[in-house]
């Protein structure tokens, strides 16, 4: 199911559709991802609904919500060693947003203390 809804979202990317449908099925991809059983694909799944909103809104809020999402999967991570490159690739992903656009991602030192 997650290689589905990654290339659910990758198709979104690549296509000229109305916003208000995308966002439509957006949410829709944010239900399903909370469905999947493994909280690992829940967790790269709501990295990948970031970089949708990220590209196709620009909408720092729902960015930012994707990330509070990611971050209690993050915080699980963290106690387990082996599921540490997921908090690696969690910390990326915010900094891939910082350095596309610092203006649209204003991350503030008390969230990057929450981040890490």
């Amino acid at each position: 199911m997650y290689d589905m809804l990654v290339q659910i979202s990758s198709l979104l990317m690549n296509l000229n559709i109305n916003k208000d449908f995308i966002g439509t099925i957006i949410e829709d991809l944010v239900k399903g991802s909370q469905k999947m059983v493994l909280r690992e694909e829940q967790y790269k799944v709501m990295l990948v609904i970031s970089q949708l909103y990220f590209n196709i809104f620009s909408d720092t809020k729902k960015v930012m919500d994707c990330f509070g999402k990611a971050r209690l999967f993050a915080d699980f991570a963290i106690t387990n060693p082996k599921n540490l490159v997921l908090f690696v690739e969690y910390l990326n992903k915010i900094l891939y947003f910082i350095d596309k656009d610092q203006k649209l991602i204003e991350i503030k030192p008390k969230q990057v203390e929450d981040f890490i």
